[in-house]
C-alpha cells in the first residue's frame, strides 16, 4: 500500500515536519504532538488519539485509545525507549558505508 493511500485512510494525516534541534545530530526522538482523532475503522470507543514522535529527520505516527494524558504518557515512554535503544553500546549502526554482511 502506498504512503499516500495509508495517509488518506487516517483522515488526511501528513508527515510531521522536522523540528531541528532535537538533540545531538538530530537523533533524539521527542513527542511532536498528540491530538484527538475519529475512531479508526474497526475500533471501539470514542477516545482515540494520534501521536507523532519526531527526531528532526524522521517521524513515527501511532494511534492509541485512551485519554489525552494516557496517550501522551505512552508517547513519551516510546520516545524514551527509542532514545535509550539508540544510545545503547549494543545498538547496530548500519550506514551506506558499512561493509556488506557476510553469509
Amino acid at each position: 500500500m502506498s504512503s499516500s493511500k495509508r495517509n488518506s485512510d487516517h483522515g488526511g494525516l501528513r508527515a510531521a515536519r522536522p523540528t531541528g534541534g532535537a538533540g545531538a545530530g538530530g537523533n533524539r526522538f521527542r513527542v511532536g504532538r498528540v491530538e484527538p482523532v475519529s475512531v479508526p475503522h474497526g475500533g471501539g470507543g470514542d477516545d482515540w488519539h494520534r501521536y507523532v514522535l519526531e527526531n528532526g529527520r524522521n517521524s513515527i505516527t501511532g494511534l492509541r485509545r485512551g485519554s489525552l494524558r494516557q496517550v501522551t504518557d505512552h508517547a513519551r515512554r516510546l520516545a524514551r525507549d527509542l532514545n535509550e535503544r539508540h544510545d545503547s553500546p549494543r545498538a547496530l549502526r548500519w550506514t551506506a558505508a558499512s561493509p556488506a554482511r557476510k553469509k
